[in-house]
């Protein structure tokens, strides 16, 4: 997978190269805002929350393994706590303790997947 950050757009690896795993979706966004706080650079902290923000306006209360390319809607039914989703809502959990519990949104998407969507 890379991202090409003149584009502001992504490209996916592997045997489907039309779909991401939520996990590897996670690990870009929790990458992006560890970056963006270290540089100083506003711009990859936007390109994480609009990643967060993309799932969450596309998912229901519990979102689908898999995601297309371009964040644009799931593409896949597989609803899973394990291979290729597992990561993401640690991640999720991840950004509210990286914000010092500043930002409650990180635990309400917490609370909306892991409590209300299982």
């Amino acid at each position: 997978p890379g991202f090409n950050f003149q584009k502001k757009d992504g490209e996916v690896a592997g045997w489907r190269r039309d779909l991401l795993g939520l996990s590897e979706a996670g690990t870009y966004g929790l990458e992006f805002r560890e970056y963006s706080h270290l540089s100083n650079n506003n711009e990859l902290r936007e390109i994480s929350d609009n990643l967060y923000e993309k799932i969450n306006q596309n998912s229901r209360e519990f979102p689908p393994a898999e995601v297309s390319a371009g964040f644009k809607s799931f593409s896949s039914s597989l609803f899973t706590l394990g291979g290729r989703a597992d990561s993401f809502f640690e991640y999720i959990f991840k950004q509210y303790v990286q914000t010092r519990e500043t930002e409650p949104f990180w635990l309400e998407r917490f609370d909306k997947y892991m409590v209300k969507g299982i």
